[in-house]
């Protein structure tokens, strides 16, 4: 008998898993796919994923999710899930020019303080309902300024990862409104020294 099931993805800092739902919301166990690994991480605040290395383990759980497919079940919608506040540059043919900078990463330390000293930090705090910090964008980009000018000048856009998967799997960019909020909660600031 024929099912119309729902494919879930959920992207995660520390693996990749995909999954199968019936019309009941019962997991389908036998198509659980689960793609492990470990971000770069060290003492001076680093936490990297290879952004290519991350999108096909996303493409391998899709693919062997799919496997646990049976004759003429149809995948009627499918909904992912993505860590937020990570941050990654793409050059003009949409290939990434950075490493994916994840949340947990603190190295814009400094420049979260400074953003913070420059502006109303409680403002932003009441306005936004998140304290200015370093996995906002403004004082990562702020830093990636600085310490990759490089990649910097390589770079045509910053996206999420969830961006990314999204132009990948679809041919274009597009974002959620959610995943814009996370990580462009900040970019309203009236920001004076540092133009992006």
């Amino acid at each position: 008998m024929a099912r119309s099931l729902v494919l879930t993805l959920d992207v995660g800092t520390s693996s990749t898993r995909a999954m199968l739902y019936d019309e009941r919301a019962d997991a389908l166990a036998e198509s659980e796919v689960k793609i492990e690994y470990r971000p770069q991480v060290d003492g001076d605040g680093k936490a990297e994923l290879d952004p290519v290395r991350l999108l096909r383990c996303c493409l391998d759980a899709i693919t062997g999710t799919v496997g646990a497919l049976h004759p003429g079940d149809q995948v009627a919608a499918v909904g992912i899930s993505s860590f937020w506040h990570g941050l990654l540059g793409l050059d003009r043919a949409h290939r990434p020019s950075t490493p994916l900078i994840l949340w947990s990463d603190t190295r814009s330390w400094r420049e979260a303080r400074d953003l913070a000293e420059e502006v109303d930090a409680e403002a932003v705090r009441l306005r936004t309902g998140a304290p200015l910090h370093p996995s906002y964008w403004p004082p990562r980009l702020a830093w990636l300024r600085k310490a990759r000018p490089v990649e910097w000048q390589r770079t045509q856009l910053w996206v999420s990862f969830a961006d990314y998967l999204y132009c990948q799997l679809f041919g274009r960019l597009g974002t959620s409104a959610s995943m814009a909020s996370a990580g462009m909660v900040s970019m309203r600031l009236p920001i004076r020294r540092a133009t992006f």
